[in-house]
């Protein structure tokens, strides 16, 4: 990622700990979902970088509720021009 994070950044748990971060914040909202009798889910992500939390949560949803991941609505606001087209790159190749 040399190039695409300025020389101030940090890494994040969800780079970190890169999938069970993001699959527990997917198995959280699943249960959350049951718990309020709710079958629809939007997300909205705020500063996604590269999206790997997106990426994550998206495989957790594909890989254990399929019919979530067909109908859910993942919204990414990046302000980063560079990062946004990061992000774009990984999410588009994984999840249409």
């Amino acid at each position: 990622n040399v190039g695409v994070y300025p020389k101030n950044a940090w890494v994040t748990p969800s780079e970190l700990f890169k999938p069970y971060f993001g699959y527990t914040i997917a198995n959280f909202m699943i249960n959350q979902m049951e718990n309020r009798g709710q079958d629809t889910l939007r997300i909205v992500e705020i500063g996604p970088g590269t999206g790997t939390l997106a990426d994550s949560i998206l495989d957790f949803y594909k890989n254990y509720s399929l019919d979530l991941y067909r109908n859910c609505e993942y919204i990414l606001v990046e302000i980063s021009p560079q990062l946004a087209q990061k992000c774009e790159e990984v999410l588009s190749k994984k999840h249409k």
